[in-house]
């Protein structure tokens, strides 16, 4: 299944777009070791998805995207429902 048109393979989509899934990610989180364990999760979730990829459907790219949209939204909702003195530490840490 290596050369299936569908194929995922993760040490290339990570080479790819690992770093510039960082920059997205600290862009919108302002919290680098947020971002970092964002982009993680998001390769996770990719791992644990792919046999849904399908290339014919979009890019490997924007197929990570949409995942690491997802994985953001998390992080987001889960620092708001910390207390107030508990998200100003963790955002400032």
């Amino acid at each position: 299944m290596a050369d299936a048109p569908h194929s995922f393979d993760l040490h290339s989509a990570f080479r790819d777009h690992g770093s510039v899934l960082l920059g997205f990610t600290v862009n919108a989180l302002r919290d680098r070791p947020l971002a970092e364990d964002c982009v993680q999760e998001t390769f996770l979730r990719a791992w644990r998805a792919r046999d849904s990829f399908d290339s014919a459907k979009g890019g490997e790219r924007t197929w990570l995207f949409a995942i690491a949209r997802n994985v953001i939204s998390d992080a987001l909702r889960a620092r708001d429902r910390l207390p107030r003195s508990a998200a100003s530490d963790a955002s400032t840490a």
